[in-house]
């Protein structure tokens, strides 16, 4: 196979994780600017310039408008203009996909379970409690895999499923600081730990069924 045949294969996921990683960057100096120059008359045009807009024009700027995108301006094309919301894709064909499914009903009962616990200046409850409802990110991140796709662009899919995963294991240790804490109701944390583990497997196996269907790597 030559250079140029390879070049024309899929991309893996090391190669969506390195366009993701070079996004994220992008997106977190966007968030600085713009904390930064909030209140300066001219914040558009110093922010535009940073980011590098101002050598391109508007069609050009990606996804790099919505700081909270997880699609490179490669992407964007296939996606609304609008930042995701879980209220945007909860519908019936996401809910075909069990880990989706799943995830989606337990970050609701995680954050009814959490809503009751008092404001505190405890800073281990606060991060125990922000790892907690990182649930709500899984089924955002399954739902974007979904939007890149299954074809040439699987591993892009596969990627935003291990992001999945690793709420998943991030909202799950927050429960269980939760519980050391004491703060919750024991039989009330134990059975959402449980559901929690379960949604975890889902989504590891949604990540082995779509690289069962890779066959370029």
């Amino acid at each position: 196979m030559n250079e140029s045949e390879y070049d024309e294969r899929p991309w893996t996921e090391e190669q969506w994780e390195q366009t993701f990683r070079e996004s994220d960057a992008k997106s977190a100096k966007f968030g600085e600017l713009l904390e930064t120059l909030i209140d300066h008359p001219n914040r558009d045009e110093i922010i535009a310039k940073e980011m590098g807009w101002d050598k391109f024009g508007e069609q050009d700027r990606g996804g790099y408008d919505n700081p909270n995108s997880d699609f490179t301006e490669s992407d964007q094309h296939e996606e609304d203009d609008e930042p995701f919301s879980l209220n945007d894709v909860g519908d019936a064909k996401l809910r075909q996909i069990p880990a989706y499914s799943a995830s989606y009903d337990w970050a609701m009962r995680v954050h009814d379970a959490l809503k009751p616990i008092p404001e505190s200046d405890d800073p281990r409850l606060e991060e125990s409690l922000e790892a907690a409802l990182s649930s709500f990110s899984i089924a955002a991140k399954i739902a974007g895999g979904d939007a890149i796709g299954y074809d040439d662009s699987l591993c892009g899919n596969i990627v935003c499923c291990k992001k999945a995963l690793a709420f998943a294991d991030e909202s799950l240790q927050g429960l269980s600081e939760l519980q050391a804490l004491g703060v919750i109701d024991f039989k009330m944390l134990e059975p959402l730990i449980a559901e929690g583990q379960q949604v975890r497997s889902l989504v590891a196996s949604r990540i082995a069924e779509l690289r069962s269907q890779v066959w370029w790597e």
